[in-house]
């Protein structure tokens, strides 16, 4: 493992005093640490839905979910997959197999191996940032190979973690961590070199007797850049710890305990700061929505280790169900009111579920052995699909944003048009020299008013409209597949709504020609801007071809 560690070991340390006998948790504050040195996807449905949709349940009958088969030609055993939008994804597996597809499913190229026969150990845990950038594990006997693209076609091995981590993060394109032990170490150079930033220890008195525990991070889950938390199982008691750090994992403090329960095979994911749920190893499930401290327990939860959000309302968990000698049924649970409430499915895949990537609500993708890939996605309830497995229906998008956005689009090509068309006229008729009418001086108000008042009121209205829907849409519609897209995403929509008031007040002031033509160039260019940011938040940069799959 190629390694840095500081001169001496940093310890997370507390005090907590767990009162197992009543199922009470008393803690005093302060869990401190030393600080560190510093396919295309055939048409719906998504679209469709969007315009179709109103939110009642009687519209929910109009279209359903299926599974459908977009498998690889080799047998090869799956272990993870992960698409970074609707199109682009990667699958790992067995035999060093790494495949990429740039269409949703409907064609697959091996970026490595891909051969059964091969002799190359496993490509596992997938990681991505960005829609290019992005890291995959390799383990070999002694250690574990990490492996990086920065262009998403091409890998190179950039470092070493330890063969026996149990989970490792990105947050950034450079910054990461890893768990192994009671160990966590941290990277601030994609990989490259790693730092022992914690050893995690806590002391509990458990029935009255005084504890030093060692705990070891099992799962880890970083809703932010900078804030993220961790499962952890505790050595010698039933109890599971929830890690947080705040400053992207170079610190590390004690979020609470959840007395007489273990985390081995336990699931974390948070859809914020404050919001998450934790799967521990007797199966139940917890919510919290105070970054941790305090955890609810839900009832009839069936959830897998892995968790994931597409957004803060849809999410879901997959777990094998064996039926008889093979576990080719799956079991999946998935919430769509911010993992209050769970529902579980039986799905008959002809294989076990290794892993699953759900990057948007109504489109997933599942892995497992013998080269299967299957995609879900959202259709018409008429819609006929060869050899689907009928799955429960996400809900759709059900937001005016994209249209509004669509409508302002229309509007301020409108007032161009107008602008340039009474410029045209008046400068005809002049004579005076000005070169247009449009285009004169005017003291007593601004020229777009006297050209096209009701066009600019018009286009307030809609600009209003848009910027109160884009508060309402980001709560609801975030995407959570690329946490930090995600969120420059939400600062964009938030910086892009501020903008178009700024550039209709500089438009409603031009008194000349100039500044008019300034105005009409920024309120045109912040449009262009909200129109990509919508695309792209609705994840629909288009709308390709239909394609079956045999």
């Amino acid at each position: 493992m190629n390694s840095t560690r500081s001169g001496k070991v940093l310890v997370c340390a507390v005090v907590v005093y767990v009162a197992f006998a009543l199922g009470v948790l008393l803690a005093e504050p302060g869990f401190a640490q030393q600080p560190a040195p510093k396919a295309p996807v055939p048409k719906p449905s998504a679209k469709a839905a969007v315009a179709a949709t109103t939110g009642a349940a009687a519209e929910q009958l109009r279209f359903k979910g299926i599974f459908e088969p977009v498998s690889y030609s080799e047998d090869i055993q799956f272990s993870d997959v992960f698409f970074v939008n609707t199109h682009v994804g990667w699958v790992a597996g067995a035999h060093g197999t790494l495949l990429k597809t740039s269409d949703g499913g409907a064609s697959w190229a091996a970026q490595l191996g891909g051969d059964p026969q091969s002799l190359d150990r496993t490509i596992s845990d997938l990681r991505f940032v960005s829609e290019t950038t992005g890291w995959a594990t390799q383990r070999t006997s002694s250690h574990t190979n990490l492996l990086h693209t920065t262009d998403g076609e091409t890998w190179e091995q950039v470092g070493t973690i330890a063969e026996h981590y149990t989970d490792y993060s990105f947050m950034t394109e450079t910054e990461g961590v890893f768990a192994t032990g009671d160990k966590v170490y941290r990277t601030k150079d994609a990989g490259r070199t790693w730092r022992d930033v914690c050893t995690c220890q806590y002391r509990a008195e458990v029935q009255g007797l005084p504890r030093n525990l060692s705990c070891q991070i099992q799962r880890m889950h970083f809703p932010t850049t900078t804030v993220g938390y961790g499962l952890a199982y505790t050595r010698g008691a039933d109890i599971a710890a929830i890690l947080k750090t705040e400053d992207g994992g170079a610190t590390w403090n004690l979020a609470g305990l959840l007395p007489d329960e273990g985390a081995s095979d336990g699931g974390i994911f948070f859809t914020d700061e404050s919001n998450g749920v934790v799967r521990v190893h007797s199966g139940k499930s917890y919510i919290t929505a105070d970054g941790g401290q305090t955890w609810k327990g839900m009832i009839a939860a069936n959830l897998g280790q892995r968790i994931r959000f597409a957004d803060p309302e849809v999410g879901w968990s997959f777990a094998d169900l064996c039926v008889g000698m093979g576990c080719e049924n799956a079991r999946l649970s998935f919430t769509t009111d911010r993992g209050r409430r769970w529902t579980t499915r039986s799905l008959a895949f002809p294989a076990g579920i290794a892993a699953f990537s759900l990057p948007r609500r109504d489109l997933g993708y599942v892995v497992g052995a013998h080269g299967m890939i299957y995609r879900y996605r959202v259709v018409p309830a008429t819609e006929e699909v060869a050899k689907a497995i009928p799955a429960p229906a996400m809900p759709v998008f059900d937001s005016p944003l994209d249209e509004q956005v669509e409508q302002l689009q229309a509007e301020v090509a409108a007032l161009e048009e107008e602008v340039k068309k009474k410029a045209g006229g008046q400068g005809s008729s002049g004579g005076d020299g000005s070169g247009g009418g449009a285009a004169a001086e005017t003291s007593e108000g601004s020229l777009v008013d006297a050209c096209c008042r009701e066009q600019v009121e018009k286009i307030e209205a809609t600009a209003e409209a848009v910027a109160s829907e884009v508060p309402k849409f980001t709560g609801r519609y975030r995407s959570l597949n690329l946490i930090f897209t995600g969120l420059r995403l939400v600062g964009e929509l938030f910086g892009q709504a501020q903008g178009l008031k700024d550039s209709l007040k500089s438009l409603r002031e031009a008194r000349d020609a100039t500044a008019l033509s300034a105005a009409l160039t920024g309120l045109t260019g912040q449009v262009t801007g909200l129109v990509q940011s919508t695309k792209v938040a609705f994840q629909s940069p288009g709308q390709p071809a239909e394609q079956s799959h045999e």
